[in-house]
This record gives C-alpha cells, structure tokens and sequence, in this order.
C-alpha cells in the first residue's frame, strides 16, 4: 500500500510515539523510587524477621515454603502453557487475552517469590541463632519510611502515566487524520512484527537495520496506490 507523504509522515510520526509509550512504560516498572520502596521493604522485613524468627517453628516454615514452590511451579507452567497457545493461536482476541493472563500470572508469581525469599531469609535466620528468647526485641519501622516511598512511587508512576495518556492522545489524533485502510495495515504490522512503520533510507530499513534486495525494493516500487 502508497501513502501520500504527508500520510508517510503522520505514520513516521505515529510509530516514533508508539515507541516513546514503549519507553515510558518500561520505565515505569523500574523507576528508582520503586528500588528504594523495595530496599525499606527489605530492610522493614529483615528487621521484622528478627524479632519474630524465634516464635516461628522451622516446621512452620518449611510447610509455607512447600506452599510457596508448589503454587510458584503452577504459575510457571501455566505462563509456559499460555506462551505455546499463543505461538499457535492466530485469532486477535484470543492472543490479547493470552498475553493478559501471563502478564497476570508474572505479577501473582514475583509476589510469591517475593513471600518465599522472605521466608527463607527468616528460616535461614532461624538455624543460625536458634535460641533467641533471652534477647531483647528490636525496634521496627513504624511504617513512616514505608509509606513515604510509596507516596513517591505512587507519583512517580502517575507522572509517567500522564506523560503516556498525552502520546496517547496524540497517537488518536493522528489516527483520525490517516484514511482506515492505512491505520489498519499499521495496527496489523505492529501487532504481529512490533513496528507499525519505519523508514527506508537508500537500502536500510531502520525498523530492523537490514539492507534490502532488488527484488524488495521492486516490489515495493510497484505496490497498488
């Protein structure tokens, strides 16, 4: 399919921002406050631990570390299991819900990873000073620290969210400028190679940075307006 260029452009316009919201949103899974909200939660459990470790029986941890990796095995094979349907299904609706389910299963299981290696950290706590009833409790985070690094995680995440809607909103207006045929072949090409549309410069395709044969450059020459 032939753009005019000025369609050429929106499209170059609307996959640059495609990418930016990829970049935006990884970004918000690995924001540094969410680093520090996870060392205050460490430190928080690890303080806890030692004041709690000697009313825990090793019997006790042990069976909730069963629970952990057996519920923790689940979640991996259903991931596996969603990731082979999803190489072998070709309908839509049935990828995006497939996708949506292994995203949730990845959430559910880094929450229980995070649960057992707290458990161990404990159990290994446990063997090492077994006998800590003759030592006085330590203090424990009142909660203070915890809760002001969520506050700036929390804003943090909703600053790299209006930064997202924004190119969002920008994607539509373009989309609402192109004829439908032309956002639809974007919609499939980026839903089925991650990239809605890319340059060509001389025989470079920037999208994948391979140098294109005759054959391809022809047959794009002479592809229907």
């Amino acid at each position: 399919m032939k753009c005019s260029v000025q369609d050429q452009k929106r499209l170059l316009d609307m996959s640059r921002l495609h990418n930016e919201i990829e970049v935006l949103e990884a970004r918000a899974v690995n924001l540094p406050e969410k680093q520090r909200l996870d060392e205050v939660l460490r430190q928080k459990a690890l303080a806890r631990s030692r004041t709690v470790t000697a009313s825990i029986t090793l019997s006790e941890m042990d069976a909730e570390l069963f629970k952990l990796n057996s519920d923790i095995a689940k979640l991996r094979r259903r991931e596996a299991d969603d990731r082979r349907r999803l190489t072998v299904s070709a309908d839509r609706e049935r990828r995006r819900d497939l996708n949506h389910d292994i995203n949730a299963a990845q959430r559910i299981r880094a929450r229980l990873e995070s649960r057992r290696d707290d458990i161990e950290s404990q159990r290994d706590q446990h063997l090492k000073t077994p006998d800590r009833q003759d030592q006085p409790p330590e203090m424990i985070d009142s909660g203070d620290s915890v809760a002001a690094a969520r506050r700036a995680l929390d804003d943090s995440i909703m600053a790299v969210r209006r930064r997202i809607d924004e190119k969002h909103r920008k994607v539509q207006v373009i989309k609402n400028e192109l004829p439908d045929e032309i956002v639809e072949a974007y919609d499939i090409q980026r839903e089925d190679h991650g990239v809605g549309a890319t340059q060509l410069i001389d025989r470079v395709c920037l999208g994948c940075l391979m140098s294109l044969d005759n054959a391809t450059l022809t047959a794009f020459r002479q592809a229907p307006v």
